[in-house]
Protein backbone atom coordinates (compact mmCIF):
# COMPACT_ATOMS: atom_id res chain seq x y z
CA UNK A 1 0.00 0.00 0.00
CA UNK A 2 1.12 3.63 -0.67
CA UNK A 3 2.29 5.85 1.61
CA UNK A 4 0.38 9.05 2.08
CA UNK A 5 2.51 12.23 2.21
CA UNK A 6 2.49 15.13 4.85
CA UNK A 7 3.63 18.32 3.23
CA UNK A 8 4.29 19.89 7.08
CA UNK A 9 6.34 16.92 7.91
CA UNK A 10 8.79 17.62 4.89
CA UNK A 11 8.50 21.25 5.85
CA UNK A 12 9.56 20.58 9.49
CA UNK A 13 11.78 16.98 8.79
CA UNK A 14 14.13 16.61 11.14
CA UNK A 15 18.04 18.16 9.85
CA UNK A 16 19.55 15.29 11.20
CA UNK A 17 17.32 12.54 9.99
CA UNK A 18 17.34 14.39 6.44
CA UNK A 19 21.21 14.05 7.13
CA UNK A 20 21.04 10.33 7.30
CA UNK A 21 19.08 9.93 4.68
CA UNK A 22 21.11 11.86 2.12
CA UNK A 23 23.84 9.88 4.07
CA UNK A 24 22.34 6.52 2.39
CA UNK A 25 21.85 7.62 -0.82
CA UNK A 26 25.26 9.16 -1.72
CA UNK A 27 26.57 6.20 -0.03
CA UNK A 28 24.84 3.99 -2.45
CA UNK A 29 25.55 6.18 -5.24
CA UNK A 30 29.64 6.09 -4.97
CA UNK A 31 30.31 3.21 -6.74
CA UNK A 32 29.04 4.74 -10.20
CA UNK A 33 30.79 7.41 -12.24
CA UNK A 34 29.84 10.85 -11.49
CA UNK A 35 27.80 11.26 -15.06
CA UNK A 36 25.56 8.24 -13.90
CA UNK A 37 25.28 9.31 -9.98
CA UNK A 38 23.75 13.09 -11.52
CA UNK A 39 21.93 10.87 -13.69
CA UNK A 40 20.48 8.28 -11.27
CA UNK A 41 20.12 11.05 -8.32
CA UNK A 42 18.09 13.06 -10.99
CA UNK A 43 15.67 10.51 -11.91
CA UNK A 44 15.04 9.30 -8.40
CA UNK A 45 14.27 12.86 -7.44
CA UNK A 46 12.06 13.03 -10.04
CA UNK A 47 10.48 10.01 -9.87
CA UNK A 48 9.69 10.83 -5.86
CA UNK A 49 8.56 14.29 -6.30
CA UNK A 50 5.98 13.15 -9.24
CA UNK A 51 5.02 10.02 -6.87
CA UNK A 52 3.89 12.52 -4.16
CA UNK A 53 2.95 14.82 -6.58
CA UNK A 54 5.14 17.85 -5.78
CA UNK A 55 6.68 20.70 -7.46
CA UNK A 56 10.14 20.35 -7.48
CA UNK A 57 10.93 23.64 -6.18
CA UNK A 58 9.09 22.71 -2.76
CA UNK A 59 11.68 20.10 -2.42
CA UNK A 60 14.07 22.15 -3.42
CA UNK A 61 13.19 24.95 -0.83
CA UNK A 62 13.00 22.23 1.78
CA UNK A 63 16.92 21.19 0.92
CA UNK A 64 18.24 24.83 0.63
CA UNK A 65 16.34 25.69 4.08
CA UNK A 66 18.15 22.68 5.73
CA UNK A 67 21.63 23.35 4.45
CA UNK A 68 21.49 27.22 4.99
CA UNK A 69 19.88 26.75 8.75
CA UNK A 70 21.46 23.79 10.38
CA UNK A 71 24.49 22.74 8.59
CA UNK A 72 26.76 23.81 11.56
CA UNK A 73 24.80 22.37 14.19
CA UNK A 74 23.98 18.85 12.41
CA UNK A 75 26.50 16.14 12.24
CA UNK A 76 24.81 14.22 9.78
CA UNK A 77 25.11 16.93 6.93
CA UNK A 78 28.45 17.75 7.86
CA UNK A 79 29.06 14.11 7.04
CA UNK A 80 26.97 14.61 3.63
CA UNK A 81 28.80 17.01 2.43
CA UNK A 82 32.59 16.16 3.35
CA UNK A 83 31.35 12.78 2.26
CA UNK A 84 30.61 14.29 -1.47
CA UNK A 85 33.54 16.62 -1.24
CA UNK A 86 36.08 13.57 -0.61
CA UNK A 87 35.03 10.85 -1.57
CA UNK A 88 32.67 11.07 -4.71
Amino acid sequence: MPRSFNLDRLNNIDAEKAGQAALRVIDALQVLSPEEQVAGATLAFSVLIDRFNLRHSQAFQVASNIKRIALAETPALRAVMAYVSKEL
